[in-house]
């Protein structure tokens, strides 16, 4: 059934708030009641109110449901009348863009993030800077980047429970990365024990603990974190938070048939709702548990898919562990050492890759909030770093290094 909004009346406005408020919390068709009401009110309103609402609310809603394409004609309309009249919700705009990177791209999101905390930073803009500065945190940690820990620390400084769970998974993330698992295990599990009102973001770890338990041998304690998230899945309609199930159960089956089941759906809805970083590392522990099983060519094909998607959305360190699993089922090395994941900045990297994609200065300086000139002149310095003379020549290295090619989405 259509869901009722809560407020009253024809005011898109005020409609818009409700939609984006109903689309965060699941409900159905919402989404689509919130592009219609959004447009509605563009079309009557351009003020400073109009567009922070469309910016803080309708930008962020479409970025949790993964509506992208209305996303992104929605930022582009908005990015136009934040110079005119509403400079301050540019900020909400590049949070909204990094949250929905971070299923593919990491390295987009975390340069976007970055991005939204400079300016809030500069404006004063103290109310967005938490929310940027975790988006680019758990990035950092994911692609195990040199800024992971000083970040982590900045999380820490506002000494409120959710940051520091920020901070926390951020931690745990870089050692579960590196195959540390003891200490990863330490710190998710110490979270996992914290009250659910203090860690209201609990369910996107838990499946990570799971496997992080099965790793040590603490079998009980993963299948009782399972049942916790089983929990949370019962009451809540997010496709993330029943994929994230999916794979639990999927690691915990001891039945060859019932795993390979469960990891299989889990990574169709991951990929349904655009989470290719999600979904490629289940395909990858697919992959592995294909190769247990001795189905060697099973295991080929999602040990290849895992590894494209993981070097392209920059996870280096799960990218090491599908080159692992790809020498021991007879795969050839991928080809992973890469100039410009060595030579350019996350912001220079997402440059090139808009330049690879065929994007013009004008549209690239859209997407930065800079002027052509400007974008033009990021475009310089990575030609100059990168040693190529112009697009095309970025383009052929683009066929040579996987990290040029941003992931779909």
């Amino acid at each position: 059934a259509e869901p009722e909004p809560r407020i009253a009346g024809d005011d898109p406005l005020l409609e818009v708030m409700d939609w984006g408020a109903a689309s965060i919390a699941g409900a159905p068709g919402a989404p689509d009641r919130l592009i219609a009401q959004a447009r509605a009110l563009l079309s009557r309103r351009t003020d400073h109110e109009a567009v922070a609402v469309l910016a803080e609310v309708a930008s962020l809603a479409l970025a949790r449901t993964g509506r992208n394409a209305e996303l992104s004609e929605l930022s582009e309309t908005i990015s136009d009348l934040a110079h005119e009249v509403a400079a301050d919700v540019v900020p909400a705009l590049l949070i909204a863009r990094a949250s929905y990177r971070s299923r593919s791209d990491l390295v987009g999101s975390i340069a976007l993030a970055r991005d939204a905390l400079s300016l809030a930073e500069e404006w004063d803009l103290h109310h967005h800077r938490p929310f940027a500065l975790a988006i680019a945190t758990i990035g950092e940690a994911s692609v195990d980047g040199p800024e992971a820990a000083s970040m982590s620390q900045a999380m820490r400084s506002y000494g409120i429970p959710v940051a520091l769970a920020v901070a926390d998974y951020a931690d745990a993330l870089v050692h579960y990365g590196r195959g540390e698992y003891a200490e990863a295990f330490t710190i998710l599990d110490r979270l996992h024990d914290r009250s659910p009102r203090e860690v209201s973001f609990g369910f996107y770890w838990h499946h990570d603990l799971v496997d992080i338990a099965l790793r040590m041998e603490d079998r009980p304690r993963a299948e009782a974190v399972a049942r916790d998230l089983e929990a949370v899945t019962a009451s809540t309609r997010s496709p993330w938070v029943e994929a994230a199930l999916h794979r639990a159960q999927g690691l915990l089956a001891v039945e060859r048939t019932a795993a390979e089941q469960q990891l299989e759906r889990s990574i169709i809805l991951f990929s349904e709702h655009g989470y290719d970083v999600s979904a490629a590392r289940v395909r990858l522990e697919l992959g592995e548990r294909l190769r247990r099983d001795r189905q060697r060519s099973s295991a080929r094909l999602h040990i290849e898919l895992a590894r494209h998607a993981l070097a392209a959305a920059g996870a280096r360190r799960w990218v090491e562990r599908c080159e692992r699993e790809a020498i021991a089922v007879g795969l050839a090395p991928l080809q992973t050492a890469s100039p410009a994941a060595s030579l350019l900045t996350a912001r220079e990297l997402q440059v090139a890759r808009w330049l690879v994609a065929g994007f013009t200065f004008k549209q690239i300086g859209t997407r930065l909030f800079l002027s052509p000139r400007t974008a033009e002149a990021h475009g310089q310095t990575v030609y100059r770093k990168l040693g190529v003379r112009g697009r095309a020549e970025l383009a052929q290295m683009a066929t040579r290094d996987p990290t040029l090619v941003a992931p779909e989405g």
